[in-house]
């Protein structure tokens, strides 16, 4: 049975040949092309950078839209507080809501 998974949201497997993860829909190795764009909004993945999906959310530390999978959906605030797996959230206070994966 081959292991499956996701990376950023794009179906992944492991190959027992090569004992690498790889991209279902190419083979290639995800060590090789790590940057490939997010599955939900087309953008390329920016280390140190504002999730492209989300953009900047004032009083959070980093997040994640998921890249279409809520489970991996996660906002870390600066208090070290976490949320993860959600669909949607809206902040008390704030016209802003965020929507994941078409929640």
């Amino acid at each position: 049975m081959t292991a499956r998974d996701k990376h950023r949201g794009w179906e992944v497997h492991f190959d027992e040949y090569t004992k690498r993860w790889v991209y279902s829909d190419n083979n290639e190795s995800i060590e090789e092309e790590p940057q490939r764009p997010c599955v939900r909004c087309g953008a390329v993945f920016s280390l140190n950078q504002p999730d492209a999906c989300l953009g900047h959310i004032e009083g959070v530390r980093n997040a994640c839209c998921g890249h279409g999978s809520s489970e991996e959906a996660y906002i870390q605030f600066h208090d070290k507080t976490c949320i993860r797996g959600f669909t949607e959230i809206s902040f008390k206070d704030s016209r802003e809501s965020f929507r994941i994966n078409g929640g």
